[in-house]
């Protein structure tokens, strides 16, 4: 369970939060959701993003938040 949540970047924001990540397969979204339902988190969307830039982030992959 935990290992689907390798390598994602939470953000929060207010009392809410963003969970950037990359998820390679259909298993991994579906355990994630189910996970943080469990967690009493409710998922109020889910995007697929194009891959960013090295320069659109910084270094790491994830949407540069600084």
């Amino acid at each position: 369970m935990v290992d689907d949540f390798q390598g994602m970047l939470v953000v929060p924001v207010g009392k809410e939060m963003i969970v950037f990540g990359t998820v390679t397969d259909q298993g991994s979204i579906s355990r994630i959701l189910r996970t943080l339902e469990a967690l009493g988190m409710r998922v109020e969307s889910v995007h697929r993003v194009r891959e960013l830039t090295p320069q659109e982030t910084g270094d790491g992959g994830f949407p540069d938040t600084r």
